[in-house]
C-alpha cells in the first residue's frame, strides 16, 4: 500500500501526527501547497489532515479541490483540534465537508493544542492508534 499524506499546520500538532504516520508507513509527505506536484496515480491511500481553527478546517477546501482525482482511493481525513469530537463545534466543522465526500472517507478527530493548553489531550503518537489500526485493516484488502 502506497500512502500520500497531505497536511497544513499552524502550530505543529498536525505536522507531528503526519510525520509519525509517515515514519510508520513509509509514506510520502506533502504540504497542501504541494497539491499540484503530487501524482495521485502513484498512491492507493490518501491522508488529509489539518487543524481546526475557529470551527473551520483548511482541509475542506483541499479535499474539495483534490476530490476528482482521489475519489476512487482510500481517503482518510484527520482533523486536529482542542475540542472533543462529540462537541457541537466539532460536529459542525465535520459537516462542512460536503456530504458526498463525507460518505466516502474515513474521518478521525485527534487532540491538538495551543501553546501549553491541552484541553482535549496531549499530542502524542499513541493518539494515532485508531488511524494505524484502520490503515492496517485496509492494507489487508
Amino acid at each position: 500500500m502506497k500512502i500520500a499524506i497531505f497536511y497544513k499546520t499552524h502550530l505543529g500538532s498536525t505536522r507531528n501526527y503526519c510525520k509519525w504516520l509517515q515514519e510508520k508507513f513509509d509514506a510520502d509527505l506533502f504540504l497542501f501547497r504541494q497539491l499540484k506536484k503530487a501524482k495521485f496515480t502513484n498512491y492507493d491511500t490518501i491522508i488529509i489532515s489539518s487543524g481546526t481553527y475557529k470551527g473551520k478546517m483548511p482541509l475542506v477546501k483541499f479535499i474539495e479541490a483534490a476530490w476528482p482525482q482521489i475519489k476512487n482511493k482510500s481517503v482518510i481525513v484527520m482533523a486536529v483540534g482542542m475540542v472533543d469530537p462529540n462537541d457541537k463545534a466539532s460536529i459542525l466543522s465535520y459537516k462542512m465537508i460536503p456530504e458526498q465526500i463525507r460518505k466516502n472517507i474515513k474521518y478521525f478527530k485527534l487532540p491538538g493544542q495551543i501553546g501549553n493548553k491541552k484541553p482535549m489531550g496531549e499530542v502524542k503518537s499513541e493518539n494515532l492508534k485508531d488511524v494505524v489500526k484502520y490503515l492496517k485493516s485496509i492494507a489487508k484488502r
